[in-house]
């Protein structure tokens, strides 16, 4: 884990900590001692003399627990989840830290009346809790730079080397040693060693693959079976466990039930890109898990026509999955230019790239760039967070396919496409997922104008997908063609109220406030879901960017019967037969989903 948390945990994680640990302790002692002799009474002598360390045992609650209740609740990174983890990481260190200091001290007391009193005593005591002390400032200075060197001496990207990880191994033996010396048990001084090496790749992650399947599943029971053997009966080991596994179930539904962090993304304001102003930037959050993403991503956000009048803000975020660490990290690059996760910089491609972009148009886009490191099964917070926070109006994610230039598929990640789904769920404003069918660097160009296509049925996903696509026509080098599918038989489910919306967004493209010179609109006719497919088959290749609405659970005679066939339900009917492999198309597809506003 990163220990500097501490340093940086504020003074409300301090004061929740410092009484979760007194407040339990202070009136358990008290009832413990106070009514000692009624409890001798009741539960005999032996027990009774065990219930202050049953106490302060219970009072606790240690980092790697709650870590990993938050985890299973897919919490991590809220808020609370990231409040609960700093409050734990005091408490532990502080228990830790009471708690040795109390066994240096009782180990070294005169407890024995037949002792002839010879390294006992207070002045015994004293001199063993300032070797602890000791030991716990000056392993750190010591070792924390032969980790660091360990770090800065392996390529990026590569593991560590056996010769590091070996070394570890060794002076973990030798610190278990000295913490002997101070009246400690082994286990201190292999939990000193273990918080002194850098969390994450390439040490911390390597050193995780090589013990977690052994310790975990194999050591760890086995020790807290004999720890559990030890200090204890029968009865109290199983008063206590019963505890733990109610106390552990409780906490668990209780959380999950009274805290649901998707409820502060709910959409109560419009923050979409056709409810925005005239001349107001355009707010987007966009999201990059692999370099290959990169280019893309920067393409979709540079049609977005940025000029003095209608600027735009970006905010970038690299997601990285985490691995070698217990504790998710946030970083605002713009912020803090350098990390120090063992001096080595997170998502410097990503930074390189667009600080590029910001000073290739400079007065006209301002970018940030983030750095989010979680598990998968909660980055979906880290992003609407920041949406949420930033007032971002959309939301642009990257398709989790990868396609060869054959157009086979090269590789999938199930890990973003549930994230993609996600995100479309809760998100606090409108999404648009990027598909990359582009996999060369050359571009079609009709008479130096990049060709953009947007598919036109009806309903707030499509006029949303229009409102980003009219953007594009402000550059000349784009040219806009809007296809508008109309049913030849007239029994669209829209209401008319969406109708009229439909017709007077398209006034804006269809001539009807004038000709616009990179601008073509074409109104087509189709009877039946065939005639949808084969249109689309037909201009699939005639364009380099071709955006969509996703129109989720929207019914329409033109795509009613390829609903049924749908293979990635987060694209939609039109996005899904642009992405089948069955299309021969190499252009990108956009596909846009307006922001989900609550319903009253």
């Amino acid at each position: 884990m990163d220990l500097t948390m501490i340093t940086r945990t504020g003074r409300k994680a301090w004061t929740i900590a410092f009484c979760s640990f007194v407040i339990p302790t202070f009136f358990g002692l008290i009832a413990s001692y106070g009514f000692l002799e009624h409890w001798k009474y009741y539960l005999g002598e032996y027990e009774a003399k065990n219930l202050p360390v049953v106490v302060i045992g219970q009072s606790g609650c240690y980092f790697a627990v709650i870590a990993s209740l938050l985890s299973d609740l897919e919490i991590l990174n809220s808020e609370l989840g990231r409040l609960a983890l700093s409050t734990a990481l005091v408490m532990d260190a502080f228990n830790s830290i009471v708690s040795g200091i109390g066994t240096a001290a009782i180990s070294s007391l005169k407890t024995d009346s037949h002792d002839d009193g010879s390294g006992k005593g207070p002045a015994a005591a004293l001199l063993t809790i300032l070797y602890y002390l000791c030991f716990l400032v000056l392993t750190p200075l010591l070792l924390r730079p032969i980790m660091k060197w360990f770090v800065r001496n392996t390529p990026e990207g590569r593991p560590a080397k056996k010769l590091y990880t070996s070394i570890v191994f060794i002076l973990a033996l030798a610190v278990g040693m000295l913490g002997v010396v101070a009246n400690q048990s082994v286990l201190a001084g292999l939990l000193v060693l273990g918080l002194i090496v850098p969390e994450g790749p390439p040490l911390g992650t390597e050193m995780i693959k090589q013990l977690e399947l052994f310790s975990t599943w194999f050591l760890c029971p086995i020790f807290v079976t004999s720890c559990a053997m030890k200090l204890m009966s029968n009865g109290s080991l199983s008063i206590m466990t019963v505890n733990v596994f109610v106390m552990g179930t409780m906490a668990h539904i209780g959380v999950k039930f009274l805290y649901d962090p998707s409820r502060k993304y709910a959409g109560y304001q419009k923050r979409n890109i056709m409810n925005l102003k005239p001349n107001s930037d355009l707010r987007i959050v966009s999201c990059i898990h692999k370099p290959s993403h990169i280019i893309p991503i920067k393409n979709v956000i540079d049609i977005c026509s940025h000029t003095s009048s209608n600027p735009l803000v970006v905010h970038v975020l690299h997601l990285m999955e985490l691995v070698g660490r217990s504790s998710p990290i946030f970083i605002s690059h713009r912020l803090q230019e350098s990390v120090d996760s063992g001096h080595r910089t997170f998502s410097e491609d990503v930074i390189v790239t667009f600080d590029l972009f910001e000073h290739d148009n400079a007065g006209t886009v301002s970018v940030s760039t983030y750095t989010a490191v979680s598990p998968p099964c909660s980055m979906h917070d880290d992003i609407c967070y920041l949406a949420l926070d930033k007032l971002a109006s959309i939301i642009i994610l990257p398709f989790h396919l990868r396609w060869l230039e054959d157009g086979s598929i090269e590789s999938a990640d199930e890990n973003i496409r549930s994230l993609n789904t996600k995100v479309l769920e809760i998100a606090p404003c409108s999404v648009a997922i990027m598909v990359n069918r582009e996999c060369s660097s050359s571009i079609n160009y009709i008479n130096n104008t990049k060709q953009i296509a947007m598919i036109f049925i009806g309903g707030p996903d499509d006029r949303e997908a229009l409102c980003f696509a009219k953007r594009t026509i402000k550059d000349d080098t784009y040219h806009l063609v809007v296809y508008h599918l109309v049913s030849t038989i007239n029994n669209d489910d829209f209401t008319n109220w969406d109708v009229m919306l439909d017709h007077e967004l398209l006034k804006g493209v269809n001539g009807v406030y004038g000709s616009i010179d990179n601008v073509t609109y074409e109104k087509v006719g189709v009877e039946n879901t065939s005639d949808t497919a084969t249109f689309i088959s037909d201009i699939a290749n005639q364009h380099d960017l071709i955006i969509v609405g996703r129109r989720n659970g929207e019914k329409s005679s033109q795509t009613q019967a390829l609903e049924n066939w749908i293979e990635y339900p987060e694209l939609g009917v039109i996005g899904d037969l642009l992405a089948s492999p069955d299309t021969n198309t190499k252009a990108s597809i956009l596909v846009v989903q307006q922001q989900q506003m609550p319903k009253s």
